[in-house]
């Protein structure tokens, strides 16, 4: 065989440059020093896939990457956006089994509950409960009656908007007209039966009205009992109302707090990663196509459920380091008009058209070379005062301030000032949902290369450097 010149143009596989999918859990990511391309191969790259490199494994498991260690020119690129994933951190775990508080009102169902004819009486539901007394042939008084209610914001991790008792019947020979103050602090309506001591005299007032037979009840949460139970300074409010029958009632069969037309409710505000009808706001959904990193756009098969206008306007996405948490630099995450998840990639480690890409951090930054996946996260962020408010006015209820005061926080590239709680559930970003990007880990592939021959311009495929 004649001595031929043959020119080699080496071609490799850039680590990381891939997509192979959008799943939900995600798997070990190796790190990895930055693998030099050699010097004597022109800088032409094309995507290929050879057999697993041992060597090359072995180079890369267990490396651990400093920044300071990266020189300036490899680093990525600062990323002055907040990194909203680190301030849902901030939340404590509610228990050692959730993350979040999970509700016991109904999704969807709006912003208040109603119990009817003492369902889930003495039961705390979102930290209300409610009990009623009534006198029977065994009370020491015959003629006492009252209701207890109670807010336990620890139990509950919420704030509220209204609780209210309403009851109507012909009770007129039993019970006159007019206003019914609460009790003091530490006047039980009954010892024996186990009511607990009112820790706050309420201002508000069951109101009895009616003409001739007809008797109705009516007790709502005015402003300044919601501000006290709303207190940072207070985690538990106990309040109760009492009265007598105008004479003996130990049979009833008609009661001032009981009956088929009582009524007791309350009502709260949302947390961040709920609509303002209380349906949880999540991610739906699975991407399953095979994507290589470009810098294009790729609309998924994953959509985002319960969004209303202020979920939207509250909603943000952000794509992270799955080690470091760091936000990946020139990636976005947003949703299109019909509520599917759009990701934004940043520039690939080789461009459209073969060509390296110097600029991308898939080539430059060694923390990207040899990553696995992505992480892509939803998150809300808490609520205005206003917001609040709109929400209560809904739904017949007024918002109060809790005294702890208002945060301003960049939101999207815009300044908000939200309104805190003093609960870390409401003044923190929440976590609407989270998957990853899976990447090819093209680290352990051979090298692709193409020998060109200078006389007969063929390009013969190699996954060898000799």
């Amino acid at each position: 065989m004649k001595n031929q010149k043959i020119k080699r143009q080496a071609t490799r596989t850039i680590l990381g440059v891939s997509l192979a999918g959008l799943v939900v859990s995600s798997g070990p990511v190796v790190q990895a020093n930055p693998i030099d391309l050699p010097q004597n191969v022109s800088e032409k790259a094309i995507y290929g896939h050879g057999e697993r490199n041992d060597f090359l494994a072995e180079r890369l498991l267990g490396l651990e990457i400093s920044k300071d260690m990266i020189p300036g020119s490899l680093r990525a690129p600062e990323n002055n956006e907040s990194n909203y994933a680190e301030d849902e951190e901030k939340i404590k775990d509610f228990n050692d089994s959730e993350r979040y508080r999970s509700t016991q009102l109904e999704q969807g169902g709006g912003v208040s509950a109603n119990f009817d004819n003492l369902d889930h009486e003495n039961e705390f539901i979102d930290g209300f409960r409610y009990r009623s007394l009534e006198p029977s042939a065994t009370s020491a008084d015959m003629t006492l009656w009252g209701i207890e209610i109670e807010f336990d914001k620890e139990k509950s991790q919420r704030t509220y908007t209204n609780f209210y008792f309403t009851n109507t019947g012909l009770l007129g020979p039993l019970v006159g007209v007019g206003n019914i103050p609460a009790n003091g602090v530490g006047e039980n309506l009954s010892v024996k039966d186990g009511f607990k001591d009112p820790t706050y005299k309420a201002s508000s007032e069951i109101e009895i009205i009616g003409s001739r037979a007809q008797r109705n009840f009516n007790l709502y949460a005015n402003e300044e009992d919601l501000k006290y139970i709303n207190s940072i300074e207070n985690k538990n409010t106990v309040m109760a109302w009492q009265s007598n029958y105008l004479k003996d009632n130990p049979n009833g069969p008609l009661w001032a707090t009981q009956g088929p037309s009582s009524a007791y409710g309350f009502a709260v505000n949302p947390w961040p990663n709920e609509n303002d009808m209380l349906s949880l706001i999540k991610l739906n959904g699975s991407h399953n196509k095979k994507e290589f990193v470009q810098g294009q756009t790729i609309t998924t098969d994953i959509t985002i459920e319960n969004l209303d206008d202020n979920a939207r306007k509250r909603l943000v996405g952000q794509v992270y380091h799955p080690i470091t948490g760091e936000i990946v630099p020139g990636a976005k995450a947003y949703i299109n008009e019909q509520d599917k998840v759009v990701i934004e990639m940043p520039k690939g480690a080789v461009d459209e058209n073969g060509n390296i890409n110097k600029d991308s951090i898939f080539y430059s930054d060694p923390k990207y070379k040899a990553l696995q996946n992505l992480e892509v996260k939803f998150l809300a962020r808490p609520r205005t005062a206003e917001e609040f408010t709109a929400i209560a006015g809904a739904n017949e209820g007024t918002y109060t301030e809790t005294g702890a005061g208002t945060e301003k926080i960049s939101h999207d590239g815009k300044e908000v000032e939200v309104d805190l709680q003093g609960i870390d559930r409401y003044d923190h970003y929440n976590l609407i949902g989270k998957f990853n990007l899976n990447i090819d880990d093209t680290a352990f592939h051979d090298q692709t290369y193409k020998t060109k021959d200078i006389k007969t311009n063929e390009l013969i495929e190699t996954t060898s450097q000799s």
